[in-house]
This record gives C-alpha cells, structure tokens and sequence, in this order.
C-alpha cells in the first residue's frame, strides 16, 4: 500500500479560528480512532495547541521540502517544527520559504536571512532569496548578490571586470554580468547591457545583450538577447531570430523556434550542442524524447524521429497526447496521441500505429489512461490505452475518471465502476476529492461525519469515517499536519503495511533496510514513534533486550543481581535473563553498566556466547591480522570478532580507502541493527 496522509485543508475556516498561546509536549502518543485497516495512524506528538475559547483549531502546514511543517500560533507570526513537533524556528518570522531541501529562507521586517533548519547561516540582510539551477541566489538590498550552493555554503564569487557587476552563475566556470548603459527607458529608468566572463574575471565575448537567461534544464547554453543562442564561450550556435524553444521529457534534446517567411523553423539539438535536425512547420512539440509531434505548413499532422525522418503522416485539425501524470509516478507516462480530421478521430500508439478510429463524433479527449468519445447526443464510449473498446454510457454528465478512478453518479452519489464501466460499490460517496495519488481518491461517504480513502478497485482503506480528508503527499517523508477528533491535534502520519516504521531512516541510506528488517521482527525498538536515531549509539542494556525479544522475551531462571539494575525496568528481565543463561558477566564489582555505551568487540562476544547456547556457531573463524588496528582487539574478545569477522557480522570500517575494525568504537543503533539482520539471517536462520 502506498504512503497515506492526511493535512488539514481547512484555511478559509483556520483564519477565523487561530490559536493565541500553545505549549508543546514532545512525548509520542498513538490513538486507536478511526484507523483504517492494515493502517496505523502514530502521532508524533502530542502538542498541545490552544486557541480561542471554543474553537480548538491550529494552523499548520506543509513546508515544500514536505519534512517539516510551518506553524502559526496567531496567523501572522510563523514558526518551523520537524516532523516531531520540536520547534526549530520561533514563531518569530512573516515569511518562512523552503528554498531547498532542509535551506529556508525566513523573514522579519521584510528581510531574509539564510536558515540550515534551526541552524542559522547569515544576518537578515537579503530582499530576495530564490533558487536559481545549482544556486541559491540572494539579493541584498543595495543590489549585489550572494549565491550559495544547496548545501548553504557560500559560494566564492568570480571575478568580475571593473565596471560590470555580477547578475548570475551558470555552472562553476561562467558568469553573467551587467552594467549601466546611458540611455535610459521611456519611463525614463536606466537601461543596463549583458555580457559574460569567465571565473577569473575575462570577458568571453565582446558582444553584449540586452538580457542573458539561462536556459530550463541546461547549463551549456544561454539565450543571449534577441540575438539567439550561444555556448558558454559566448559563441554562437543559434540564429538570432530565435523566440521560443521546447525540451523533451528527459531533458536531453531542446526544440528552438525562430520566425520564418512561412510558419515556424524549428531547430533540434542534443545536450551537446550537435545539430539533429530542422524544418519548417506550423507547430510542434515532443511527443518522446525521440519522436516529435509536428503540424506541418500543409496543415497535416507529422512525426518525425529526431534525425528528421518522417515517419507518420496525417490530415487533422487537432492534436493532443496521452499521458498519466502524477506527483507519484515519476516522469509523466507518455502512451498514445489522437489526430482530429473534422469528427474523425485516430487514436495511434507510440510505434504509430492507429488503434481506434472513430467517425462523427461531437468531440473527443484522452483522460488518464482512457481514451474517451462523445456522441453526437450525450453517449459517451470508453477505450483503454490498447485501443480496447471499454463500455458505452447514454449520458457522459453522469459518468466521469477523477486520477484514474471510474465514477457513474446517481441522485447526487457516486459508485466506484470497474473498466467495464459496472458499478463495484453502492452509490455512497459524496463529490470526490483528488488525492494527488493517481488511482486513489477519497470522499465523504453516505453525509457521514467523515472521509473514507477508495481506490480504482473500489477498495476501502478504513472502515470507520476518518475525520478529515485524506492526501498523498509524495514529497513528504511520513508528516502529516492534522487536527483530530476529541481535542486530539498534533502532527501524525498513517503508517501502512510497507511504509518505512521510521522518519529518521532515508531509504537511500545503508542502514534502511537493516532497520526496518529489526523493526519488522521487532527487535528494535524505536527511541519514539517515527524515530529511530540511528547514529545514536547503542546502550548495553538496549543490546540484551534485544536478544532476550528475539529469544521471545522469557521470564529470567533467576532474579537479577546486578547493583545498578533496578527492578521494574524496561530492561529488568532482560537483564537477569542474560546473566543467568551466560550472556553477559557484567562490568565487575556487581555492576552491569545498563546506560554505558556496547563497544564493537563487545557485541562480538555477546552474540558469540548467545550463538553458542543456541548451538549455532560454528568453527569459522578470520584471520584479523590484514586489518592494521587488528592488535586493538582486547584479549577476551579476540576469537569473538574473529568469528564475527568470518560469518560477516562485523566487517571492516572503510576510512580513506584502509579497513579498520574499531573494536574500541562505540556501535551506532543503526550499526547494531545491521549486525543483528547478519546474524539472524547467516547463523540463527541455519
């Protein structure tokens, strides 16, 4: 199941019902309301937001980056709070902007300073503060400019040649620069000129402009006035009555139009400034990243390869492509186009070939992944993407594909409909909303007091109405703002069957799948709900609880005796299991040391020991001596990291291309979860 979300879209209703003080409990709580079934809804916090007698409403709202959320305490001030609901930044600011990833920008008095979420990066000296390509461009208000790269570091600034001033960056070798001509605009402003240099300061060109832009997903050329294209040597490539260009869909092949006696001529370049081909034509687009859509100067519809070669010729009037675009699919799905000839109709898939032609039709339109005709009268028919008649409905008012779900409405309900077009469910829903998740919507069902999420299966995803309505945000990590029933608020997610259990873990990094292996088996506990903190390090007592869970949590032969174990502990029991089965002898003097950091060596003899009792630990064992800190393994722990090394529980820490063991070294959690997937998997699993 996908990533379930809900946020709170009630803005016309929060403006008049904004809280005036608050306080915030970072403590998790979880509710058992309204969960839908294989879901669990975890509430990061419990913040306790108060507003106005009666009202009980809180502003909150996603940042862009979709990891934090900004959050108004009086709808003018702003604050930023992580997905936890600790505040990063005070409700001090007008204005907060996610610029780039975790780089906001945050206003007071109409000034901007850079933040590295609570981390400030610079004084509140910029007017303006806009991504621009591989740069953060800020301008101060005397006009200069900053640019810092993604990260927030500042970027050192080229040269720039006495007279100009520095207007923008292209790359890390270029740099387009202005001045002050003396002529002056018919509002009677200065007029300023354009040109570029390099990093050290030279002119490239002696040509200048009256503007220089850079061009949408490239950074080897530049528009360079209305005197056409040039490369970053300040060369021309492209004639200078060049007006518009086009990209395709992966951003590799760019499609320029100039003026021509007849129609448009169009160019088409590769990212590397070659030449593919040109013609002349009316209009024209890309179809994929190598097929062009082209409406000839005949008034024919033409595809071309991006070579020039004709491949398709047709008479039409009218053409539009097939594609499913959604936040959560990635690069838009391109599968078909129709030609319009009058009332004739041709739908052709991508190799070009027609799949369905229809005659005397009022009009036609690709919807989704369909393929939709319309009558002269109000019939409406529906085709899949293979060009495979669907259904017939006598009137298309009540029939409609909402993000790719089929929908027939009756007395002002709507059913869900299979690709038949027969109603799956009752007519029970209200007007469906979009989710921003294509083949899920989500409505009220039956005027109920609350929302039910369905999908193009007609599948419910709760069974009690939830009660605000649910999005997908593909941007987020698992950050929902929320206001929930009963005086509930706070910041929660829906986590489903195969959701990550954690924000904390990123699916790119090394540890992701170790982590959620540990939580799945319930190994390792979370520090708090969505928090793993795997760079934190693991403590003695978290390690032996694990062991003890993934013995099934026994009830200890004998009472613990360790002095600094206290009874009633969540690691008690496992505590005094682990010391009557031979596991762990403790630190000495009758101390077990529960809060004291487990070096790696340590895990190597823990689990050694418990592999032994279970009877699976083999005789492999590594020869340590290519490791160069090898002579750092304490004596009691040398045949433990020596089988641990050979069974591939423990390998060597790269550090500048050299393996280390770092015995000695404290083990993050993440370190540990990903010995413990070793383990289980290589010597318990036997």
């Amino acid at each position: 199941m996908k990533r379930l979300f809900a946020f709170l879209l009630l803005a016309a209703m929060l403006l008049t019902m904004l809280p005036t003080a608050y306080a915030v409990n970072t403590e998790p709580e979880e509710t058992t309301e309204n969960i839908p079934e294989g879901v669990q809804v975890q509430f990061l916090t419990s913040a306790k937001f108060y507003g106005r007698s009666g009202s009980g409403y809180v502003m909150l709202s996603f940042a862009s980056n979709g990891s934090n959320v900004i959050w108004s305490p009086d709808g003018i001030h702003l604050a930023l709070l992580n997905a936890f609901g600790e505040i990063l930044l005070p409700a001090v600011h007008s204005q907060l902007h996610c610029i780039s990833g975790k780089l906001f920008a945050a206003a007071k008095e109409q000034l901007y300073a850079l933040y590295w979420e609570s981390t400030r990066l610079t004084d509140y000296i910029y007017e303006s503060v806009e991504l621009d390509g591989m740069y953060i461009r800020a301008r101060r208000t005397d006009g200069s400019l900053d640019f810092f790269y993604l990260n927030g570091k500042k970027v050192t600034l080229p040269r720039v040649p006495t007279g100009w001033v520095l207007s923008d960056l292209v790359g890390d070798q270029v740099a387009i620069i202005s001045r002050r001509t003396d002529r002056l605009t018919i509002e009677g402003k200065p007029k300023y000129e354009y040109t570029l240099c390099d990093w050290n300061g030279n002119l490239l060109t002696q040509a200048t402009a009256s503007n220089v832009e850079k061009v949408y997903h490239s950074e080897k050329f530049l528009r360079f006035g209305n005197q056409g294209y040039v490369n970053l040597q300040g060369e021309p490539i492209l004639s200078k009555s060049i007006m518009a260009y086009g990209v395709s869909p992966s951003g590799e092949e760019f499609l320029f139009e100039s003026y021509a006696d007849k129609g448009s001529a169009f160019d088409v370049l590769d990212s590397d400034l070659n030449m593919l081909c040109s013609f002349n034509a009316e209009e024209a687009c890309f179809l994929t990243d190598d097929l062009l859509l082209i409406k000839d100067l005949n008034g024919e519809f033409v595809v071309r390869d991006c070579a020039g070669k004709e491949l398709l010729r047709s008479k039409g009037d009218y053409a539009q492509m097939g594609q499913v675009e959604y936040p959560n699919v990635g690069e838009p799905d391109r599968w078909g186009f129709y030609i319009k000839n009058g009332q004739d109709y041709t739908l052709y898939d991508l190799n070009l070939q027609p799949i369905v032609t229809r005659s005397g039709l009022r009009n036609a339109a690709i919807v989704d992944e369909y393929f939709v005709t319309y009558e002269v009268g109000k019939a409406v028919s529906y085709y899949d993407r293979n060009g495979t008649f669907l259904f017939s409905k006598e009137d298309y008012a009540d029939f409609a594909c909402i993000d790719g779900v089929l929908l027939e409405r009756k007395n002002n309900r709507y059913a869900v409909c299979d690709r038949k077009g027969e109603p799956i469910t009752g007519y029970v829903y209200d007007e469906p909303m979009e989710t921003r998740a294509y083949g899920l919507l989500c409505a009220n069902k039956q005027s109920a007091n609350g929302y039910y999420l369905f999908n193009a299966a007609g599948e419910e995803f709760n069974q009690s109405p939830l009660p605000t309505w649910l999005t997908f945000d593909p941007a987020s990590g698992n950050l929902t703002a929320y206001l929930a029933k009963n005086g509930k608020k706070g910041i929660l997610r829906y986590v489903g069957p195969d959701d990550p259990y954690y924000l904390d873990t990123p699916a790119s990094a090394w540890y992701f799948s170790a982590v959620e292996y540990c939580a799945e088996k319930g190994l390792v506990n979370g520090t708090a709900v969505g928090r793993f903190e795997p760079e934190a390090t693991m403590t003695r007592a978290m390690l032996v609880t694990v062991l003890w869970r993934l013995e099934g949590e026994p009830a200890p032969a004998a009472p613990g005796t360790f002095s600094d174990v206290e009874s009633g502990t969540w690691y008690t029991d496992a505590v005094a299991w682990a010391s009557s089965e031979g596991i762990v002898n403790g630190i000495g003097k009758g101390r077990f040391d529960p809060d004291g950091n487990v070096t790696r060596e340590q895990i190597a003899t823990i689990l050694l020991r418990y592999a032994a009792k279970k009877g699976c630990a083999g005789d492999k064992r590594a020869e340590l001596s290519k490791y160069p800190d090898a002579d750092k393994v304490s004596a009691y722990a040398e045949e433990a990291v020596s089988w641990a090394n050979a069974e591939g529980i423990i390998g060597g820490s790269n550090e500048n291309g050299t393996l280390y063991l770092l015995p000695q070294g404290n083990a993050t959690r993440a370190q540990v979860a990903a010995m413990l997937m070793r383990y289980v998997q290589n010597i318990a699993q036997r």
